[in-house]
């Protein structure tokens, strides 16, 4: 979905330039580029001067708008934790001969749970949703539900019952 968001924003930002422009014909190949666009390898064959920016360049530049200081969340979503990743398929196995092949669970535990802490806070940090992840933390190492009279829980019924 960032990914989306990111292209579209981008896609915004030249559009109205050309619109304030009134260069319609220049608009019309930014459209053309935008909704035919894909992603094919480090050159982006058949590239023009309208084509969108490879995603994760326009993904930080959608955060840095949007977001500021906030691109390592981005960072740590695609080093380790994206996930259609072939780092984080390596975790748990290999892909050989068009086969996955997983590896036994005690090779691999110690580095899936970066990857997954990882990925898990940094969806909660792009909803909003911050303290969702620390009473979710809380809970495993409390073992379970929180007591209704926990801190975080008394926080999360105030901050859910705050709004109109």
């Amino acid at each position: 979905m960032l990914e989306t968001l990111a292209i579209f924003h981008s896609f915004l930002k030249r559009a109205d330039k050309e619109v304030k422009a009134k260069e319609w014909e220049t608009l019309s190949r930014l459209v053309d580029a935008y909704a035919f666009s894909t992603s094919s390898g480090p050159d982006k064959k058949n590239k023009s001067t309208e084509s969108p920016p490879r995603v994760n360049a326009a993904v930080i530049e959608f955060i840095k708008n949007t977001q500021k200081d906030k691109e390592q969340f981005w960072e740590q979503i695609c080093d380790d934790a994206h996930p259609n990743g072939k780092r984080m398929m390596l975790y748990g196995g290999l892909l050989q001969d068009s086969r996955y092949i997983d590896k036994p669970i005690e090779e691999n535990e110690r580095g899936l749970f970066p990857a997954v802490y990882n990925s898990l806070y940094s969806c909660c940090w792009l909803i909003s949703a911050i303290l969702d992840f620390d009473v979710l933390l809380e809970e495993i190492r409390y073992g379970g539900d929180l007591p209704e009279d926990h801190e975080l829980m008394v926080k999360r019924t105030r901050v859910m019952g705050s709004g109109p």
